[in-house]
């Protein structure tokens, strides 16, 4: 990245760490760093001995556990001190503290398996891996202990993987003669990954086991942090640890070290010579509330300034598998607080700090068999204790789930566990939107010609492909009112979004039109759209109910909006529905 600079000479800037969670590398090979390293300084002065942060996934988990790592690690102290030189944590008092102790890392962030036996298999060789680094230590142990060392190491079937870490942690004190940072990196990836294909029983069995002789009986950690998305609960992962400490989304504490502030993004803007509006890069990549800050997605930020596209970057980083899951599983109640939603409203929920996977799969009748339930499908008592699911447990935990993956956030707190929740930008939208077509159109994707047939003016062909997709692509229980046909139409057309601003209920001249699309090119046509939906028992005046829709968007002066933004070519578009019929009036100005 090259800059003239004020002599004339090419300046170099900085290289941005797309995907570098290593923070020896980071610093090394002098990436654009946004400072952190007062997270040590907060976890030092809270007196904190186990604590477990809770975040979406790329919001800075990884790299913060490796800053951890290279601040604490007694092992190549001296050099790993200039690492933190002129950054926040090198004016603390609490820098003494660099360099004191031997650290044990170890991440399941890679954790990718389909079945428990390659599961298990990928846990033993990143255990193995482990003691690779430390094998040093063997030169020291007592015959005992090397065998133990060595059936890890060797990665033998008498190895005692569950207590591999509580183990490591004593051979290392002995060595030392101090206690070791331990910390373990997105430790629910095995367990959601499990849950997602089928075996997670055996994955909580082993974990059980390997949590609490690591962390709860682990006399030789005098730190202990642990990083995830989501803090499981019900599995008694961490039961008994009454002084683990949990700061998920919901709190105030540790915010501004997972995800990046307003003003970082403003500077990060300057030094790269960016020319987009701070506004435009908030509208995609702001609008996530943790305790009581604001701040951006970070992956999607240092690929925004990389490529310099605003685009949808984060959600592209994960399959997915269990929000996909749950949306293609949704019932009736989901699919409307999701429309809702996705018309830029807020849904209020009571949300929690946990997520229980059990309760979930009960209220939408997934997975039933691997919790152990005693299955009644037929019975009337079974109907009403899955209601009771549905409407208390199972939703509140989809919610819940969507909010601490990072798919929701929290618009405002209303009172204790009660909040409003709203979908936090256009990158999400984006996201939800095609996900909602694509659970609405079984697979259908003619409406990649709809956007032409508008830019075009092929109106007709616009209306007819509409009502072909009406009568094959979606179910008629999903048509009940108006509202289903707004966002049917916002499904469709948000396939424009790439070369158009989709805005939907946006106040504009003296009302609120249902749908407005705005070109970027301001030289190029707009639309505004108004929807009408017909209870009559047919289709004969439906053209009639499309121009009470047109008449609505001129008595109210919608266009009045555009004008003022600079839009000289306007399209007005009038839309009668009544079950799969669709009439389409239009007028161009």
């Amino acid at each position: 990245m090259i800059k003239k600079g004020k002599k004339g000479k090419a300046e170099k800037k900085k290289n941005l760490p797309v995907g570098i969670d290593n923070f020896e590398v980071m610093i090394q090979n002098n990436y654009y760093y946004f400072d952190k390293t007062g997270l040590i300084e907060e976890i030092l002065e809270s007196g904190t001995t186990r604590i477990l942060f809770t975040r979406p996934r790329r919001f800075g988990k990884s790299l913060n556990m490796s800053m951890l790592k290279y601040f604490f690690d007694v092992k190549n102290k001296d050099e790993n001190k200039k690492l933190f030189e002129n950054l926040e944590i090198s004016k603390s008092e609490y820098f003494n503290r660099q360099g004191q102790n031997p650290v044990i890392f170890i991440s399941f962030k890679d954790f990718e398996e389909t079945n428990w036996e390659n599961g298990f298999n990928s846990i033993k060789e990143e255990i193995k891996s482990l003691y690779n680094e430390f094998r040093f230590l063997r030169e020291k142990l007592e015959k005992s202990d090397l065998m133990d060392f060595d059936n890890i190491w060797l990665k033998k079937k008498e190895g005692n993987y569950s207590r591999a870490l509580s183990n490591l942690s004593r051979y290392l004190f002995e060595y030392y003669g101090k206690k070791v940072v331990l910390l373990i990196d997105e430790y629910d990836k095995p367990i959601i990954k499990a849950h997602a294909n089928g075996y997670y029983n055996d994955v909580i069995n082993f974990f059980k086991t390997f949590f609490e002789k690591a962390v709860k009986g682990n006399d030789y950690a005098e730190i202990t942090v642990i990083t995830g998305i989501l803090r499981i609960a019900k599995e008694g992962i961490f039961s008994g640890l009454n002084n683990l400490e949990v700061h998920t989304i919901l709190e105030k504490k540790y915010n501004e070290y997972f995800g990046i502030l307003e003003n970082d993004v403003e500077n990060a803007l300057k030094y790269y010579n960016l020319d987009f509006e701070l506004d435009e890069v908030k509208n995609w990549y702001n609008g996530y509330l943790f305790g009581d800050i604001n701040v951006y997605n970070p992956w999607s930020i240092i690929n925004f300034l990389k490529y310099r596209d605003l685009k949808a970057h984060w959600v592209n980083t994960s399959s997915n598998d269990e929000i996909m899951n749950y949306l293609e599983n949704s019932d009736e109640k989901i699919i409307f607080e999701m429309e809702e939603l996705l018309s830029h409203k807020s849904i209020r929920k009571e949300i929690y700090d946990f997520v229980t996977f059990q309760d979930i799969d009960y209220a939408l009748n997934l997975n039933r068999n691997n919790y152990g339930f005693e299955v009644r499908e037929n019975g009337r008592n079974y109907e009403i204790e899955r209601s009771c699911f549905m409407d208390d447990f199972g939703h509140a935990n989809i919610w819940q789930f969507f909010l601490h993956c990072g798919y929701l956030t929290i618009e405002k707190k209303l009172g204790r566990n009660v909040y409003d929740l709203k979908i936090p930008n256009e990158e999400l939208f984006d996201f939800f939107r095609i996900r909602f077509l694509y659970r609405t159109y079984r697979g259908h994707y003619r409406f990649y010609g709809l956007g032409e047939h508008l830019i075009n003016g092929n109106y007709e062909k616009f209306r007819l492909e509409i009502r072909e997709l009406l009568k094959n692509a979606i179910s008629f229980r999903d048509l009940k009112e108006e509202n289903s046909y707004h966002l049917f139409v916002i499904g469709l057309v948000s396939i424009m979004s790439e070369n158009y601003f989709v805005k939907s209920n946006v106040e504009s001249g003296d009302g609120i039109p249902d749908l407005v699309l705005k070109p970027k090119d301001k030289n190029k046509k707009a639309f505004i759209f108004e929807f009408k939906y017909s209870r009559a028992k047919d289709s004969r005046n439906l053209k009639r109910t499309a121009k009470s829709a047109l008449k609505q968007i001129n008595d109210r002066n919608y266009f009045e909006g555009l004008k003022y933004e600079g839009y000289k070519e306007i399209v007005k578009i009038g839309m009668g529905f009544r079950k799969k019929d669709v009439e389409v009036v239009v007028e161009e100005k």
